[in-house]
C-alpha cells in the first residue's frame, strides 16, 4: 500500500512534555515517524487584539514527518482528532484555549486541499515561525505545493515579528531525544 508523506504540527501547553511523548508513542500504531524537528518551548499565542503575556502556560511545538497509509481526511479525523480526545483535549469555541494536545496536518504529499474542514497546506505555516522552522529543520529545501518560492523565504519576517513582540523561545532537547528514542 502506498505511503503518504505527512508533516504534522504537534503542540501542547497542558503537561506538554508528557502529552507530546504519549501522542508520539500512540501515533506509531497509525504511521511511521521518519523525522522530528527541534521542540520549541514558546509563549502562548494571544487571541487577536490581546497583547502577548507570560501569564498563560507555555507551549511546546514541534513538527513530525511521518508516513501513513491513511488518506488526509481519515488521518485528520479518525486518527489525529481521536488521539487528541484520548489525551484529554476538549474543543471549545476559544481557539486560543490551553490544550493537552493539538495535532494538525501541515502538508500531505504535494496535495492542495481546500475543503470546509481541511485546508492543506495549512495556512498557519506562513504565519507561525515555529511551523516554518520545524518543517525547514526536516527539509531545508522544501517549497509548498501551492507556492513556487522556497519555504525559507517566509522564515526571517516571522522571526522579525517574534523579536518585535519581545516573545522568547527555548528548545527542549530532552523531549526531542525521547521522541527519537521511541521512533
Amino acid at each position: 500500500m502506498a505511503q503518504n508523506r505527512v508533516y504534522l504540527s504537534v503542540a501542547s501547553n497542558i503537561q506538554p512534555e508528557a502529552n507530546i511523548l504519549q501522542a508520539m508513542t500512540e501515533l506509531k500504531q497509525f504511521c511511521q515517524l521518519k523525522a522530528i524537528s527541534r521542540c520549541f518551548v514558546t509563549d502562548a499565542i494571544p487571541a487577536p487584539g490581546q497583547a502577548p503575556t507570560k501569564d498563560l502556560p507555555y507551549y511546546i511545538n514541534c513538527v513530525a514527518f511521518v508516513e501513513t497509509a491513511y488518506e488526509a481526511t481519515a488521518f485528520k479525523f479518525d486518527v489525529l482528532r481521536s488521539l487528541e480526545t484520548k489525551l484529554g483535549r476538549v474543543r471549545t469555541a476559544d481557539k486560543y484555549a490551553p490544550r493537552t494536545l493539538d495535532l494538525d496536518i501541515l502538508l500531505f504529499n504535494d496535495a492542495v486541499i481546500q475543503a470546509e474542514n481541511l485546508v492543506i497546506p495549512d495556512p498557519d505555516i506562513k504565519k507561525r515561525w515555529f511551523l516554518t522552522q520545524g518543517i525547514l529543520d526536516i527539509n531545508p529545501d522544501l517549497s509548498l505545493p501551492d507556492d513556487a518560492q522556497p519555504l525559507r523565504v517566509y522564515l526571517q519576517p516571522l522571526l522579525d515579528d517574534l523579536a518585535a513582540t519581545n516573545q522568547t523561545f527555548t528548545e527542549d532537547q530532552t523531549l526531542r531525544g525521547k521522541i527519537l528514542a521511541i521512533a
